[in-house]
């Protein structure tokens, strides 16, 4: 039979059949079939445009994802890469932005709270209601992004970012609506997978994520909403925060506990359909939740919010940014060096050694990122004690006629008078140890901090001690003699950077707070240039001052420094008249100076450098250091657990090669063997057939 040809349809076209059933069905003359037939014909229209669509979607997200693909690997683009986009994603970041002519900023820290803190509830509750395929997917989600797209041609907005997205979004990008928006954050989205595993990612989002009250992470409104650090959040609590995302002043439980309540539900609702929770966990945690509502009991715990006391940082970075030219107009991102728990604890060791006096301290890497600073408790504006004040710096200017005397190639075992250098009693001499003794080493006078040993050294030394005052960028006094017992004068800032030349092989690092201005959309808009570090001493007499250095902190005026986790180095120094009392030290991974005094000099009985300052350092080189030690045990942790998880699937990868190898080699032995036809007799067959035919015919019976 002769198959009928069916024409092919194409958009615009309607079968003439399909057109006289519409005509006929208006005179109400059609009959049921042909109604069927017309549903049929309007269906089938219905899918092609639909398949048509679909098909669309689907190339216009391939060319993006292509597209995106070519940019990441692209270094046109002034977005961050590389080195830098490490920096974003670990340093802290003021984000400024001007609305309507208001300048709001907040403080963002990526790694403020480790990952090993947040609770499993708490990123179970994330991944259900802000990426529920996170561990599957990569940097993008293409289903997420084909689903917003066709909800978006519909008129219909839905979010198909991932969790990777948001954290690009968060750390670099304005929050709009506007596709070139959408192709940076891709991009940075593939950059950040790139050298993030999903963990770190999940945690860095945790910590930066844009909370109610101009608050980042989920640590800080723990604290302020229920009083407890985010490790002690339970379900109800963790599902109430995430569900507040991401308009969480709109869905604040303290303004709008409604809406708070809803949002949570729905946070319980799929952490359920996620098998994460069971029905009865999810129901019990709504009630709790509904109950401290009512009641007015949300806050169940004692800690409090603090805030960071960013601003003191924020004045000097942004000093650095005006030096280097780097127009910071409008909206912008300033990527720092700062250490947010380091800042946090010298802002408490400040206030706790203030008192009726005022106090300041500078702390820096002795490469010259600077790590924190304070120069009072509360915050006084641009002018800070710790860089703008200029004050005697003690016995700490004995770094500079050591320096000499390593150079002079002059032993420290050297003995020298304790007499006065000039009658009837200059210099004064405060410590009891050397007027006891008729003559002292060069090594005991300096980690007893005995002036008249060192006087005459330097008057010995004569113009090199002035001359060495000079490399460092400082003002020498009239005459050395003065210059190991307070006659220089600087800040704590400068009193750091020069012995941060120890630490970093004899070169006078650069201070530094800025990483990078970034702009609104990404783009960098600047970094500070790296200067030239000029060489102030060779790195062999850096290294032998240095462990001069030990002596005062292990045996001498500054033994309250010690700390049982670090060795630590420094000198203690004490103006005349107790004016002013400091500390310099230093660690393998930071060198900080703390200065105490008043602003008017005068006297402060009893107080001296080895006193409080040194103290205050101890307490800091200890947390810095017990902290550091968490880190690396919690990365050993995650090492191991990791390795055994590899170990524990080894076998099951071992047998599924073999079974691999196994039917590959079955394949190609089937595929290898030589094939015949049915009728075509094999070499046995022919080998049979010729025997029988040479083979005589049975004889009759």
């Amino acid at each position: 039979m002769r198959q009928k040809r069916i024409k092919p349809w194409h958009p615009g076209r309607i079968p003439a059949k399909v057109a006289d059933m519409e005509a006929r069905e208006g005179s109400g003359v059609v009959s049921h079939a042909a109604r069927g037939l017309f549903t049929k014909a309007a269906l089938a229209i219905e899918a092609r445009a639909l398949f048509g669509a679909v098909l669309l979607a689907g190339v216009v997200s391939f060319a993006i994802f292509f597209l995106v693909g070519v940019i990441v690997r692209s270094d046109r683009w002034d977005l961050p890469n590389g080195r830098l986009l490490q920096a974003v994603l670990s340093a802290c970041q003021l984000e400024h932005e001007q609305t309507q002519a208001v300048d709001t900023e907040h403080m963002i820290c990526p790694t403020r709270v480790p990952a090993r803190a947040f609770p499993q509830v708490l990123q179970d509750a994330i991944i259900a209601s802000e990426d529920s395929r996170f561990f599957t997917h990569g940097a993008l989600d293409p289903r997420a992004t084909v689903r917003a797209g066709w909800q978006l041609l519909r008129g219909n907005r839905q979010g198909g970012s991932t969790i990777t997205q948001q954290l690009a979004r968060s750390l670099l990008l304005r929050k709009e609506d506007s596709f070139g928006r959408k192709l940076s954050e891709a991009v940075l989205a593939m950059r950040i997978y790139a050298v993030l595993s999903r963990e770190d990612i999940l945690a860095r989002y945790m910590n930066v994520v844009p909370h109610a009250r101009n608050m980042s992470g989920f640590d800080d409104p723990a604290r302020y909403y229920f009083g407890v650090g985010v490790q002690d959040l339970n379900l109800g609590e963790a599902a109430l925060l995430v569900g507040m995302l991401p308009e969480p002043n709109h869905r604040d439980p303290l303004k709008a506990p409604g809406k708070a309540l809803e949002s949570a539900v729905r946070v319980l609702k799929r952490m359920a359909a996620h098998g994460k929770i069971t029905a009865k966990q999810a129901t019990d945690a709504e009630a709790e939740l509904a109950r401290r509502l009512k009641n007015g009991t949300l806050r169940r715990g004692d800690k409090s919010y603090r805030r960071l006391e960013y601003r003191p940082y924020r004045d000097l970075a942004l000093r650095e940014a005006k030096a280097n030219g780097i127009d910071l107009e409008g909206d912008y991102r300033l990527v720092l060096f700062l250490d947010p728990g380091f800042q946090r604890n010298l802002d408490a060791q400040i206030c706790s050694i203030t008192g009726s006096h005022q106090a300041a301290g500078f702390f820096m890497r002795p490469s010259g990122e600077v790590l924190a600073l304070s120069g009072a408790c509360t915050y006084t504006g641009e002018w800070n004690r710790a860089t703008d004040i200029t004050r005697s710096i003690g016995s700490t200017g004995k770094l500079f006629p050591l320096i000499a005397v390593k150079e002079a190639g002059i032993s420290l075992q050297t003995r020298l008078s304790t007499q006065p250098v000039r009658r009837p009693n200059w210099p004064a001499e405060p410590s009891s140890l050397c007027l006891h003794r008729n003559t002292v080493s060069l090594d005991f006078a300096l980690a007893q901090s005995c002036n008249r040993p060192w006087t005459e050294m330097a008057l010995q030394l004569g113009d090199k001690v002035n001359d060495i005052v000079k490399r460092f960028g400082l003002t020498p006094p009239d005459s050395p003699a003065i210059v190991p017992i307070g006659g220089l004068h600087t800040s704590p800032m400068k009193l750091a950077q020069a012995y941060g030349a120890l630490g970093n092989h004899g070169l006078l690092p650069q201070i530094r707070f800025l990483v990078a201005a970034i702009g609104p959309k990404g783009r960098v808009i600047g970094k500070p240039a790296k200067r030239p570090e000029p060489r102030v001493m060779s790195s062999t007499t850096a290294a032998a001052v240095l462990q001069s250095l030990r002596g005062p902190v292990k045996r001498g005026t500054a033994r309250r420094a010690n700390s049982p986790h670090a060795l630590v180095y420094g000198k203690t120094g004490t103006s005349s008249y107790n004016d002013d009392a400091l500390f310099v030290g230093l660690t393998q991974d930071f060198v900080g100076a703390l200065w105490l005094g008043y602003d008017r000099p005068k006297p402060m009985p009893g107080v001296h450098g080895g006193g409080r300052p040194a103290k205050s350092f101890s307490n800091l080189t200890n947390f810095y250091y017990v902290r550091l030690a968490q880190q690396r045990f919690a990365e050993e942790q995650e090492a191991d657990t990791r390795a055994w998880e590899k170990l524990h699937k080894l076998p099951l990868k071992m047998f599924a090669a073999f079974a691999s190898l196994l039917m590959m080699s079955i394949t190609l032995v089937a595929v290898s063997a030589p094939r015949r036809r049915p009728d075509d007799p094999g070499p046995d067959d022919s080998e049979e057939d010729s025997d029988l035919q040479e083979a005589p015919p049975p004889s009759s019976p």
